[in-house]
C-alpha cells in the first residue's frame, strides 16, 4: 500500500524540517534572552585607554554648535567590542542623546534609565557628531524637550523591541521623540534579526536631519589609546614565555583578561534617581 501524499501532514512526518514550524519553548526563549543580555554586556566591556577623548578645544567647539533639541551622536574608543558590533551595521557610533539646553544632554544608555547628563561628560568621547532635524518651528523644539523630560526615570530598554513604550534604547527613544512631535519626522525602520529597530543609520540617513558638525581624534591617538591593552598583552606573554614558551599566546590573553577584569569591577557608587529637579 503506498502512502497518500496529498495527506497534508506527509511531508511534515517524513522529512525533518517541513511543515508547521515548532514554536519555541520557554527555556530556549529564555536562553535567548539571556544570550542577548550576556552579548549586550560583553559590547560594553570597557577597555583602559590613555588620551582617548576629543581635546578640551574641540569639545568647546562643539558645545558653541549646539542648539536645543540637537541629536548627538557618539563613539568611544574605551569599547572596541561595542565599536565592532556597531561596524556589522555599518555604522561608526555606539550611543546618541539629545542636548535639551542649559549644558544638559538626554540620553539612556549612560545610566540604565532615561536621564540628564551634563555636556561635558557626554562629549568626552572618541568621535561626536551633532546633527539637527529640521525642526518647523518652536513648538517642534519645544515638543522635543518635553516629551523627553517626561520619559526622565524610563528603563532601558532590555530586549531592543521597538513596540515596548515604557523602555526605550537610546535610537528608539530619539525615534519616538520625533514621530510625536506636531510636525512628525519619521525615521525609517531597519529589520535586525527579523525585528524592527532603529539604527544609528536609520538617524544619519534621515532627509529631515542634517550634520552640523563632526569631531574626532586622530587614528594615531586611537591607536596609542590601547598602549595599557597591549602592556597588558606583552606582560601576560614574557611571563608565560619564561615558564613555559608555548604558553605564551595563553599568557598574553590572560594578562589582558585580568585586566579587563579589575577595569570593569571597580566598585561604584550608589546613585539615587534625583528626578525631582527635572520634573518641571
Amino acid at each position: 500500500m503506498t502512502e497518500d501524499k496529498t495527506d497534508s501532514n506527509y511531508y511534515s512526518k517524513t522529512m525533518p524540517g517541513r511543515g508547521r514550524r515548532k514554536l519555541p519553548s520557554r527555556l530556549e526563549r529564555r536562553l535567548r534572552r539571556g544570550y542577548v543580555l550576556v552579548a549586550a554586556r560583553k559590547m560594553n566591556l570597557r577597555f583602559p585607554t590613555v588620551n582617548a577623548y576629543l581635546s578640551e578645544e574641540k569639545r568647546d567647539e562643539l558645545k558653541a554648535q549646539l542648539a536645543a533639541g540637537d541629536i548627538l551622536l557618539k563613539d568611544d574608543c574605551k569599547f572596541p567590542l561595542a565599536q565592532l558590533s556597531a561596524s556589522v551595521f555599518k555604522s561608526f557610533w555606539i550611543h546618541s542623546g539629545v542636548y535639551a539646553g542649559s549644558n544638559e544632554v538626554i540620553d539612556i544608555g549612560s545610566k540604565p534609565y532615561v536621564s540628564v547628563v551634563n555636556v561635558d561628560e557626554f562629549l568626552k568621547a572618541s568621535k561626536i557628531a551633532i546633527l539637527r532635524p529640521r525642526y518647523k518651528d518652536s513648538a517642534d523644539v519645544q515638543s522635543a524637550l518635553s516629551f523627553l523630560r517626561n520619559k526622565l526615570g524610563k528603563p532601558f530598554n532590555s530586549k531592543f523591541d521597538l513596540t515596548k513604550t515604557n523602555s526605550f534604547y537610546c535610537t528608539q527613544l530619539i525615534y519616538e521623540t520625533l514621530k510625536q512631535l506636531p510636525n512628525a519626522i519619521e525615521l525609517h525602520v531597519s529589520q535586525v534579526f527579523g525585528k524592527p529597530a532603529i539604527l544609528y543609520s536609520d538617524i544619519e540617513g534621515s532627509k529631515d536631519i542634517e550634520l552640523v558638525s563632526i569631531a574626532k581624534i586622530s587614528r594615531i591617538q586611537q591607536l596609542f589609546a590601547h598602549a595599557p591593552s597591549y602592556s597588558a598583552l606583552i606582560a601576560g606573554g614574557s611571563l608565560a614565555w619564561k615558564l613555559n614558551p608555548s604558553l605564551t599566546f595563553p599568557g598574553s590573553f590572560t594578562g589582558l583578561a585580568t585586566l579587563l577584569f579589575f577595569s570593569n569591577n571597580k566598585p561604584k557608587q550608589k546613585h539615587k534617581k534625583s528626578l525631582s529637579a527635572h520634573a518641571n
